[in-house]
């Protein structure tokens, strides 16, 4: 008999979630407004992901899709103020977002259509952000989802607790960080801040200095361009920077437990010994330095 009462408990939960991941989003709640260029949107939503598209128009439109639960559970507010565009979802009363093996939970996404030149503003607690082909100030916060930007003109602030940060073709400066997952950066032009406490830094960028540091991943830096300064910092693994044949550097790389090791042959140096370099690349310049506590430093030319 207790055989028979667990399996019907197990099979009523598979049987929920299955209906859970079953039902389609449809639109809960959709509006269009009239704004104009350089104002903003401010989004702030619980548990949901977002997705930012731009438009050639001064139209945008705010939309929000959700389950039956969401439309139950959810109070979504959308309003257009003298500074522009505001979407805030709260929940109704007291419930576990996700409530999985109790019945349906809610499941919700949010899409905005904003002009090409516009500021966003955007806070998850437990969804992805993505964005692309905006100009602006932006700054795009999650507590446990990714970020994936394209194609943007901004002083970029990107911040997740548990997510990865991905983003391609920023004309501005960067400020990316995420307690738990990877950042990978690709032609960046201008300053670039990546700061990761457990994941992988992945840079190719020009035209801007670098500060990337992890706690227990490695680092891969690409860079083009005139070196403005670059500090990689990593406690548990390997450092890895290229750069041009004409560039000019002062060197300083430090390995407690690994090898150093540079293939530039534009290097001279003026101390070197196993785990440490320190020399200049051609007639020396902004400084370029990489740390590590347990891997090995490799500096190489592209």
């Amino acid at each position: 008999m207790k055989a028979k009462l667990t399996l019907f408990i197990f099979l009523f939960l598979l049987v929920s979630v299955i209906k859970t991941h079953a039902e389609e989003l449809k639109v809960i709640k959709s509006e269009s407004y009239t704004v104009q260029k350089w104002q903003s949107l401010y989004v702030n939503v619980p548990g949901a992901d977002v997705k930012v598209v731009t438009t050639n128009s001064n139209e945008a439109r705010l939309t929000v899709y959700g389950n039956s639960k969401a439309e139950e559970k959810l109070n979504i507010t959308m309003e257009q103020t003298s500074k522009g565009l505001k979407l805030i979802i709260k929940r109704k009363g007291t419930f576990n977002w996700f409530n999985f093996g109790r019945g349906i939970k809610v499941k919700v996404k949010v899409k905005a259509e904003i002009p090409n030149q516009f500021n966003a503003y955007i806070e998850t607690s437990g969804g992805d952000i993505l964005l692309s082909e905006l100009t602006g100030n932006i700054k795009l916060e999650t507590s446990g989802g990714d970020i994936i930007t394209s194609e943007t003109e901004s002083d970029l602030i990107c911040e997740t607790s548990g997510g990865d940060i991905e983003v391609t073709n920023n004309k501005g400066n960067a400020d990316l960080s995420t307690s738990g997952g990877d950042i990978k950066a690709k032609n960046i032009n201008g300053k670039l801040n990546a700061e990761t406490s457990g994941g992988d830094i992945t840079v190719e960028t020009q035209n801007g200095s670098i500060n990337a540091e992890t706690s227990g991943g490695d680092i891969d830096i690409k860079y083009y361009g005139r070196v403005e300064g670059i500090n990689a910092e990593t406690s548990g693994g390997d450092i890895n920077i290229t750069l041009p044949r004409d560039a000019n550097a002062d060197v300083d790389l430090d390995s407690s437990g690994g090898d150093v090791s540079v293939r530039h042959s534009r290097s001279s140096d003026t101390r070197v010994k196993r785990g440490e370099f320190q020399g200049k690349l051609n007639s020396g310049g902004a400084k370029v330095s990489g740390s590590t506590s347990g891997g090995d430093i490799t500096l190489t030319e592209n």
